[in-house]
């Protein structure tokens, strides 16, 4: 008998059950907290990034600490670390100061560098599972005035720019986090599309359409999804939020890897084998990668959360077998495979009156059979790919104990053979 921690509903509450449990892997509310400053600030980004993402129906809450001109080291001591510590964030967006980044090294490897690096070991001690996510924002339109003289690179946008995205990346790559490349697609913007305005009267901060191509960004960097999905473009002019999309798009979407999106997650990989013996009972051995945590369907209305579970169906027939596997930050896999049931007798008739119990076993097995009292018999124990494992002589005993304590959790099969060469074999699975 096959002993499992199953559970049954009857079809429709399956058929409602499974509905919500696939819904809750694609729905899960996901929550973003935003650090920086004006940059952040201006035209509310965080709430156009839950308002672009609601449009094509995905569910974003998002808290900000965005006092201006605020630089990293000032949140590793105010209320951004206050809201880190609480915890509970799925990822965190960190934007400097904007002129740091793209100073001098000296200025940058001291007062810019170290508390990068101190925030996101914050937000790793505090969230287990959430991202770190540097906001790389853009060069002034027409250069750093301020800092021209003493740091000439500054002076031109193009030079401005340029140092931003080589700091942004540097911060992203020495803390294994990812990129939202803001000020890459600001670029492409100005480079296709000269009379698109993306700043403010000051040439610094941005205008809606700059903060509409910065949320676009995010929206396609947090949920890995083709921002020309959106539909909310707020008041601009539908040519240009289609403008700004494609190029989210072809900057952002279509080179997630460039920006280091899915570099840092657990890969999980859901995987079974099946194993049956001309019975109703089948042993599922998980091959699963990097999970901790399971959902078996078994076809006939029939669930585990078992590892590796064993199930004993009521009847013959096909049935589909589902595996969703997944690991403690919620990443999930699924699999599926079919089995077709032909049971044709007994197991104690298909397997030469060899009773074994119990099966399955921690490691520690009992077979019965009064063939041992008649004769000798070699028993063999061989892995799924056939390798053998071990091997034992029966005791001229009614019953013979085999100990697998030493072997890794699997289904092996039991091969008995007796002096005048009658082969039988059993298969078990050990837990």
């Amino acid at each position: 008998m096959c002993r499992s921690n199953i559970y049954k509903v009857v079809s429709a509450a399956i058929l409602i059950f499974s509905t919500i449990y696939v819904a809750a892997q694609s729905t899960r509310e996901l929550k973003v907290l935003f650090i920086g400053n004006s940059y952040t600030a201006v035209n509310n980004l965080p709430e156009m990034l839950v308002d672009i993402a609601k449009s094509t129906n995905d569910i974003m809450l998002t808290g900000s600490n965005t006092p201006g001109g605020c630089t990293f080291q000032m949140h590793t001591t105010n209320n951004s670390a206050v809201m880190i510590a609480k915890g509970g964030w799925d990822y965190v967006i960190l934007q400097e100061q904007s002129q740091l980044p793209a100073l001098d090294s000296i200025t940058f490897f001291t007062e810019s560098y170290p508390f990068a690096q101190q925030l996101d070991s914050m937000i790793n001690s505090n969230n287990e599972c959430c991202e770190t996510v540097f906001y790389m924002t853009w060069g002034r339109r027409d250069g750093d005035a301020e800092f021209c003289n003493v740091f000439p690179p500054v002076c031109t946008y193009e030079g401005m720019d340029d140092l931003l995205f080589e700091r942004y990346m540097l911060m992203a790559d020495d803390n294994n986090a990812i990129v939202s490349p803001v000020g890459a697609v600001w670029r492409e913007l100005r480079n296709s599309n000269p009379d698109m305005e993306l700043y403010s009267s000051d040439g610094s901060h941005p205008s809606l359409s700059g903060s509409y191509a910065a949320a676009c960004v995010f929206y396609a960097v947090i949920l890995r999804k083709d921002p020309t999905l959106i539909t909310q473009s707020f008041t601009l002019p539908e040519d240009d939020a289609v403008i700004i999309r494609n190029a989210v798009k072809n900057v952002v979407y279509n080179k997630l890897n460039d920006w280091y999106v899915g570099k840092y997650d657990s890969p999980v990989k859901a995987g079974f084998n099946i194993h049956n013996d001309n019975s109703l009972i089948v042993y599922f051995n998980n091959i699963s990668e990097n999970a901790n945590s399971y959902y078996w369907d078994f076809g006939d209305g029939n669930f585990s959360e078992e590892m590796s579970p064993c199930h004993e169906y009521s009847s013959n027939g096909e049935y589909t077998v589902t595996l969703i596997a997944k690991d403690i930050c919620n990443h999930a896999d699924t699999v599926s495979d079919f089995i077709n049931l032909n049971f044709i007798g007994t197991y104690e008739e298909a397997n030469g009156s060899f009773n074994i119990y119990p099966n399955p076993s921690d490691g520690i097995f009992i077979v019965e059979s009064r063939n041992f009292l008649l004769e000798k018999y070699k028993i063999s124990i061989y892995s799924m790919s056939g390798n053998i494992m071990k091997t034992f002589s029966s005791n001229n005993s009614l019953i013979q104990k085999i100990d697998l304590t030493d072997l890794s959790s699997g289904i092996y099969k039991i091969v008995f053979v007796s002096d005048k060469g009658i082969e039988s074999t059993i298969s078990i699975s050990k837990m």
